[in-house]
């Protein structure tokens, strides 16, 4: 019975000393790129660098040589796109860097449009 005492009062001690509130670490993603996806998804995935890499195919000849994306915040208002900040492609697979500086942290959607109007998507969870 004396063990007993002394085990509920090590597991009360231990549970007192342990932080349940804080924050898990999450990996970031500075140098993979991420592959688009055909729907917006609810799981974002996490960035903490300066630039969204991502993996673009083209299929089509793309006439002007330049990407069409939008990125929107979670108000679903366009904060970034290529009226804003180019980004050359070409035809066949593209590994994409889109710069973004001017995006404060928090939940963006990256939504790729190709020749035909065809769209792709990215979530993802930008930190500082």
């Amino acid at each position: 019975m004396k063990y007993l005492h002394l085990f509920f009062c090590l597991v009360l001690l231990q549970s007192c000393s342990t932080s349940y509130n804080s924050v898990p670490k999450v990996a970031s993603n500075m140098d993979d790129y991420i592959q688009l996806e055909d729907n917006i998804t609810t799981h974002p995935r996490y960035l903490n660098g300066r630039h969204l890499r991502v993996i673009y195919q083209e299929n089509y000849n793309d006439q002007d040589g330049k990407l069409e994306y939008k990125i929107f915040n979670q108000k679903q208002i366009v904060v970034q796109s290529n009226v804003t900040q180019t980004v050359a492609v070409k035809y066949g697979k593209n590994k994409i860097d889109i710069p973004l500086n001017n995006l404060s942290s928090g939940i963006y959607v990256l939504e790729v449009i190709n020749e035909k109007g065809v769209k792709r998507y990215l979530t993802f969870l930008k930190s500082v």
